[in-house]
């Protein structure tokens, strides 16, 4: 009776144990056969029943089930299931509350797999915490935890909120793999990268959210080692043909949580049915893949295969511990080191570093159809790799590919190395016994964390002028005199509000660069309407330069339209500026070739060689020409890009201050060219095809005040109205490489430098 039960609803069990593999039976492959002794049961209590016809009708129903298997009848009540829940969410109206910002979750607290080892996951969130703050991010996290004293009880460092599963779901009984989608789906972000305990970030994960893939797609996902099956359960749950593709890894992924907060709740769906989905996924592995799936919503997947770590045994068999993922943008630049076997918590005996040898894997497209891992059974008894997720497995992971001996890796391995040794010393610090934590283990964590922002704020001042700049800004435009923001304005019909006005974040930023000693030659195009903008704030900084003691410049701009440069330098001579501004009234390189341009801008723009400082604001249509010549003929020290990251695809191809027949659509215009090329070859270490370039300020709101949400009375009539972007307008600083930017004076005094790294 209770097969017959289970096949009507419920997936079939067995207490078969495992496969020659170490890993669990596929349990809703396996038909339901039931006992002899039991089918003579139910045949006899039938026999009984009053209702003949009945009985043999059941009869027959139960013996096609037995011979069958629940497969099929479960496969089809789980895709209705799941199509009833698609149209719910599509029809019906969001119910989780929007975030704000960007950030990290990471699932810490007891360790849900392993009762020997309790709070083990604990251990691998602080040091996975650890590792972000090494690389010198400052993004906030999200420590989420199971009612942990461990962490209850504690203080916490800066920039870490603790976030417990009892105040959002009030079933106790929800754990191990349902507990990521909770947290994902009850993020306070806006977007999130979400990190497995046990991950090591290997680089400030920052610039991953610039990157046009995931802006793109508002998702991002690694690859696993393994690529799906055409007979996976997963294609016919979904309702999608099969595809060629990488598993996905879930140590990482990176997501848009306003964008997608239908596809959290598909993967909060599956989690609630743990019985059948996740012995299709392995756990929670693809829950959120396949929610991207079955909704048909389009999802970006890093093509370079990942890596095993791990170490070698006294006979050379090779035992790996640990993903390598990368970076999405390079290739060869390491991104993560998923510990997902030997981890930190469970393996207390080992004291001494373990990533001594790397794999490299292999693509999908290099061997279709085949698996890169060596089954467990073949696999040296020597490799002992404890901390997998069953209590009594002691496997590790092998690739069918050759151990990468050369130079360049080696010199990855000795990075990594120190990076454990470090882990391994401050888990020791932590460590109060087996599965505790030891007494006010804050202390030794938070000084850790101190002396590494110390540690990289000194060899950041002294070998990067990306951060030196940094430094630079964030004093000074905390620091500007509120009466150096008096000033008239001009009625231009409330354009000017969209400029860069003195006081908003970008006009300040401006500002505070024009008055840095080294910063003399600058261009700034294009100047635009007259009044307060971004020329009018850089005046300031120049006059506040002067004021101080500092070297008289002047800097170069141009304006197209006749009347609104009359009106401009009338106004800056009003505000005593002028002398600081040489305004063209004309389009720059008009008519003009490639060469001509050049020529124009070496003679005109910077005849005395690089400029310190250019400001691009460019209207929409303004040919690649102007952009290429200019960076190729004046290489700024420092590039101010206005409207960084803008959508152009939601505004036309040009407006009336390009005037020129190109559009903004084009893949070569210059918006395209810095938020596809620029922007993240910059946030990468890469050099771009116009220059090597570093971030200084990544993308910070220029907050305009016409950018702020008003009521209008066709609000109160319901009506939608579209304003001008979708997001608003940011900025963003690069820095040259070849530039050599000292500390400035006023940040240079201990009591602003002591009060900059105290704010760090």
């Amino acid at each position: 009776q209770l097969r017959f039960l289970q096949c009507l609803g419920y997936p079939c069990r067995f207490a078969w144990g495992k496969n020659l593999e170490g890993m669990p039976p596929a349990i809703s492959a396996r038909p339901c056969f039931p006992s002899p002794s039991a089918i003579m049961e139910i045949v006899i209590r039938m026999a009984m029943s009053r209702a003949a016809m009945m009985t043999m009708m059941t009869i027959l129903v139960f013996i096609s089930l037995s011979l069958c298997g629940c497969n099929h009848w479960e496969l089809e009540m789980q895709r209705t299931r799941l199509q009833e829940q698609i149209l719910d969410l599509t029809q019906g109206r969001r119910t989780l509350k929007k975030g704000t910002g960007r950030g990290v979750v990471i699932v810490g607290g007891s360790n849900h797999h392993l009762a020997d080892y309790a709070q083990s996951y604990t251990y691998e969130a602080l040091l996975c915490i650890a590792a972000l703050r090494r690389t010198g991010s400052r993004l906030p996290v999200e420590l989420w935890h199971d009612d942990d004293v461990n962490l209850t009880e504690a203080v916490l460092p800066d920039l870490v909120s603790l976030r417990s599963f009892r105040d959002v779901v009030g079933d106790a009984s929800v754990k191990g793999y349902q507990l990521p989608s909770i947290a994902m789906r009850h993020s306070n972000f806006e977007e999130f990268l979400y990190m497995d305990a046990d991950n090591v970030v290997l680089q400030d994960p920052a610039s991953l959210f610039e990157i046009s893939e995931y802006t793109t797609h508002g998702v991002m996902f690694w690859p696993d080692y393994a690529s799906f099956q055409k007979g996976n359960k997963m294609w016919h749950v979904t309702g999608q043909p099969y595809m060629p593709m990488h598993e996905v890894e879930n140590g990482q992924l990176l997501i848009h949580r306003d964008r997608h907060w239908k596809q959290l709740e598909l993967a909060y769906f599956f989690s609630q049915n743990p019985d059948f989905y996740f012995h299709i996924t392995h756990g929670d592995k693809d829950l959120l893949m396949m929610a991207f799936l079955s909704s048909s919503t389009p999802f970006y997947l890093v093509k370079t295969p990942l890596s095993a770590l791990g170490y070698t045994t006294s006979s050379g068999a090779f035992c790996g511990h640990t993903m390598l993922q990368y970076h999405p943008k390079n290739e060869t630049s390491l991104m993560f080191a998923h510990r997902n076997l030997l981890k930190w918590s469970a393996s207390w005996d080992r004291t001494t570093i373990s990533w001594l040898a790397m794999k490299p894997g292999r693509s999908m497209e290099d061997s279709p159809g085949e698996t890169p891992l060596v089954p467990h059974s073949k696999q040296s008894p020597e490799c002992k790799c404890n901390g997998a997720h069953y209590k009594d497995e002691n496997w590790c992971t092998d690739l069918y590919t050759d151990i990468d001996n050369s130079t360049s890796m080696q010199n990855r391995l000795s990075e990594l190395q120190a990076l454990e040794l470090e882990m391994l010393e401050l888990r020791s610090e932590l460590h109060g016994g087996r599965g505790k934590l030891k007494g006010q283990w804050w202390v030794p964590f938070s000084l850790y964390l101190q002396k590494h922002i110390k540690k990289t704020t000194t060899l950041q001042a002294s070998d990067s002028s990306a951060s030196w700049l940094a430094s630079y800004l964030h004093f000074c435009v905390g620091s500007i005199p509120p009466h150096d923001l008096e000033f008239a304005t001009l009625d231009n019909g409330g354009s000017e509000t969209w400029t860069e006005h003195p006081h908003s974040n970008s006009g300040k930023h401006i500002r505070c660069l024009a008055e840095h000693p080294q910063v003399t030659r600058i261009a700034m195009f294009f100047y635009g309407y007259p009044g307060p903008n971004g020329v009018f704030s850089a005046s300031l900084g120049l006059k506040a330069k002067v004021a101080a003691g500092g070297k008289a410049s002047r800097l170069y701009t141009a304006e197209a339209n006749p009347e609104r440069c009359s009106r401009g330098k009338q106004y800056l001579a009003e505000q005593g500026v002028s002398e600081y501004v040489n305004l063209q009234c004309n389009i720059l390189c008009a008519d003009m070739s490639d060469d001509a341009c050049m020529k124009f801008l070496l003679q005109h723009v910077c005849p005395d060689g690089r400029l310190d400082f250019l400001s691009i604001d460019f209207a929409l249509g303004v040919p690649p020409m102007i952009y290429r010549n200019m960076l190729k003929a004046c290489p700024p020290m420092i590039l101010f890009a206005e409207n960084s990251g803008l959508d152009v695809s939601i505004l036309p191809g040009q407006d009336d201050e390009s005037h020129s027949n190109y559009s903004e659509h084009s893949s070569d215009s210059w918006h395209h060219w810095e938020d596809e090329i620029l922007h993240p070859q910059s946030a990468s270490g890469l050099d771009s095809n116009l220059g090597s370039f570093r971030l200084a300020v990544d993308r910070q709101l220029s907050r305009f005040d016409a950018e702020l949400e008003r009521w209008h009375w066709t609000d109160a009539l319901g009506f939608s109205r579209r304003r001008s972007q979708d997001k608003p307008r940011q900025f963003s600083v690069y820095v040259s490489d070849s530039a050599h930017i000292l500390e400035h004076p006023r940040v240079n005094s201990s009591d602003a430098d002591n009060s900059f790294l105290h704010e760090l």
